[in-house]
């Protein structure tokens, strides 16, 4: 079931959009829905489902039109199943997955973009200029002041996915985390220049995503 509440003068209420015209029939699995900025009856769902795909609807959820349904969109949906409207057009949409996708008409067709690293998880556009956005990936984060054509490089900051961490009992002590999708690091909890760059860190055991066990002796 998909609940959409609906905020009135009276009151909220919520309804199943699920049951609505046009959407499949079947067991749903991860679903996102995207509200357009700039008119609220405009509704974008990315559902998973035998019939799944991205469908969209003009009058705030009752009735539904099946837009795409490219496996590109909707691939590991527990992974991604992202989507985002453009605070300026409500016809350009912007879907993640491993590339992100983007559509100048309303989910019709889609063009295939990528950052400088893959599987995209997160996206922020500028209310004002959405030209600007910021997106997150499994290396970090980058950000675009031309739409999307480039983007700033993920070395700039010091950001990357962590899944666990652990330390040592190094003086001073140092930090072990699996990245995802990178190697695994160590960095000192503290530098002795001005602050803790990326030359702190440094690569050690292999494997993303694991449990790092460090030698209490060393």
């Amino acid at each position: 079931m998909v609940l959409l509440m609906e905020k009135h003068d009276s009151g909220e209420t919520w309804k199943n959009i699920s049951e609505a015209s046009g959407l499949p029939d079947g067991i749903w699995g991860i679903s996102g829905i995207a509200v357009a900025y700039n008119d609220n009856q405009i509704l974008y769902a990315l559902i998973e489902n035998e019939k799944g795909g991205l469908f969209r609807s003009n009058d705030g959820g009752k009735t539904w039109k099946k837009q795409n349904d490219h496996r590109s969109l909707r691939q590991r949906a527990w992974y991604y199943t992202r989507i985002y409207t453009d605070t300026k057009d409500d016809n350009i949409v912007y879907v993640l997955n491993v590339d992100y996708h983007k559509s100048v008409d309303a989910g019709v067709t889609f063009k295939d973009f990528e950052t400088p690293h893959g599987d995209h998880h997160d996206l922020w556009i500028n209310p004002d200029h959405p030209t600007t956005m910021i997106i997150g990936d499994d290396g970090g984060a980058q950000v675009t002041t031309d739409g999307g054509e480039t983007w700033s490089t993920y070395h700039n900051q010091p950001t990357a996915q962590f899944y666990r961490i652990t330390i040592d009992n190094h003086f001073p002590f140092r930090i072990y985390a699996a990245q995802q999708d990178n190697s695994t690091i160590r960095i000192s909890h503290r530098s002795f220049g001005n602050a803790i760059t990326e030359e702190d860190w440094e690569e050690t055991a292999g494997g993303e995503s694991a449990h790092i066990a460090v030698d209490p002796l060393t």
